[in-house]
């Protein structure tokens, strides 16, 4: 005879919910509450990503407000515009060789820092 089938209670969905909200990992989760990592995302899915949910509301407020303020990191203002504008870097990198295989290591470094080659000395002159 197998074990009684888990019966989720209100006391233990905001427990869920809470723990995902203060990023306690599943394992740990399902390991609190006596059951496997299978029957949490079963019984429980929805409270996590509820909690998950919550969680990321409040940091992107927090985040909402630090950047509004004067002395705001540069590093965070160029992570939100990455994360929640979509703003990427792009490095256009043409090669004007046949073959990157015959580019020096001075060439290449030149690839990575320009983002050109011409398959002849970086340097104008």
């Amino acid at each position: 005879m197998g074990r009684k089938p888990h019966q989720p209670t209100d006391e233990s969905r905001e427990k869920v919910r809470e723990w995902s909200r203060n990023g306690v990992s599943q394992v740990r989760i399902a390991a609190a509450l006596g059951i496997s990592d299978d029957t949490l995302r079963k019984y429980y899915e929805e409270d996590i990503g509820s909690g998950i949910a919550r969680w990321a509301a409040e940091f992107e407020e927090i985040l909402g407000k630090d950047i509004r303020k004067e002395d705001c990191p540069p590093a965070l203002k160029i992570f939100l515009s990455k994360v929640r504008l979509g703003y990427r870097e792009h490095a256009e990198v043409t090669l004007h060789t046949t073959d990157a295989k015959e580019l020096t290591r001075e060439q290449l470094l030149a690839v990575a820092q320009s983002g050109t080659a011409s398959g002849e000395d970086s340097e104008e002159g």
